[in-house]
Formats: C-alpha cells, structure tokens, sequence
C-alpha cells in the first residue's frame, strides 16, 4: 500500500498532461503516451512492470532477496534467471521503445563493480548550436580568416539579419542570404546532442508509475 500511495502521489502532478493524452518530459526523459492501433502491444509489453515480487516462485532465501530489491534490479534479476528470461528482455525493450520512442540500439546495459546490472539510456536533448562548428559548415577557412582580418562578425550579421550588409561582404545574391539566415535559425532551433543518461533505481520507478498510470 505504501507504494501505490507514493506513486498516485507522485503522478498527480502530471494530471494535465494524462487529460490530455501530452507527453510528460521527466528529468530530461519524455513519456510518450500510447495511441490505441499500439494499444495490444502496449499491454502485453508492459506486464514486465506490472509483476508482483511476492509471485514469483523461488526458494525462500531467493524470495528474500527478490523483496528487497529495487524494482529495476529485479527485473534485471528475472531476465538472467528465470526460464522466460529471453522473453522479458524482449518486453523490456519493446516497452522502453514505445513509451521514450527510441531504438533498441540507443537502451544499453553495463555490469557495475558490485555485480549488478546498470540501465543507460542514448537521448538526444536540445543543446546550444556550436556557432563556430556552424561557420565552417557555410564558409570556407579563408572566407573566416578573411572576416577577422577586417574584424567583421558575420555571425552577428546573420543573427541580426543585415541581409544588404551581408550580400556586399560575402558577394552573394539576396536570395543566397535569405537561405544563410533560414540554415541558422533551422540549425539553432533544431540542434541536439546525443546524451547518456543512467536511470538510477528512483529514477526508473517513478518513470514506471507514469507509464503504469
């Protein structure tokens, strides 16, 4: 009961986002919601965070240390031991691909120095354009040499939106710098870079109360 108490607690604050079948961006991670044609699949995959501990038929002592463990070691614990372990693997992933909408090659697995396995998630997060990388990507290297030798920021110019200015200093068409401008502003707005994130066991429940709600 404890559990259920704390996780209704926590995904209250995503009521909003539930009523209105949005996303729900955690921790850098966003929870996708389920569409109905992806409905079965959802639900046959998501059995792997659903399973009672105290189900699980194994020796005493075994049982003991299934309890008390977090719920992401013990899944962890049910693909490398139980008999449908190949099977769980594959709920797992297929759960983790639907609900983040990521690849299976991006959810990654490490062994750590006690033993037990760690869940590593490849994302892609918004990040701030390199605005230097962004200059060799339009100009050669003697066009950028030739900008500081007059002290001429281009990059400015092109943020700015001087576009006559622009024109008569890279001896370009209008429309040239028109489509200089627009390539910033897509690069600006739409760059990402690629990050590891560890889902750590707090982590992964509360990921798993979102996803069970």
């Amino acid at each position: 009961m404890a559990e259920i108490s704390e996780s209704k607690q926590f995904v209250q604050q995503f009521e909003r986002q539930f009523s209105n079948d949005e996303p729900i961006i955690f921790n850098e991670i966003t929870v996708y919601p389920i569409s109905v044609k992806d409905a079965y699949d959802f639900f046959m995959s998501s059995n792997i965070i659903s399973i009672e501990k105290n189900q699980i038929k194994a020796d005493p002592l075994t049982m003991v240390k299934i309890i008390g463990m977090s719920y992401l070691d013990f899944i962890f614990w049910l693909i490398e031991n139980d008999p449908n372990g190949e099977y769980y693997s594959f709920m797992f992933v297929q759960l983790l691909k639907q609900c983040l909408h990521i690849d299976a090659d991006e959810i990654r697995y490490k062994r750590n120095e006690q033993g037990k396995i760690d869940l590593f998630l490849s994302l892609y997060v918004d990040a701030v354009l390199n605005e230097e990388d962004f200059l060799y990507k339009v100009f050669d290297s003697t066009q950028i040499e030739e900008f500081e030798k007059q002290d001429i920021s281009i990059l400015e110019k092109i943020k700015n939106e001087e576009i006559a200015s622009i024109s008569e200093i890279c001896n370009i068409s209008l429309e040239s710098v028109l489509l200089l401008i627009d390539t910033y502003k897509r690069c600006e707005s739409n760059f990402k870079t690629e990050k590891q994130i560890q889902v750590y066991k707090d982590f992964f429940d509360q990921i798993r109360w979102i996803i069970l709600y």
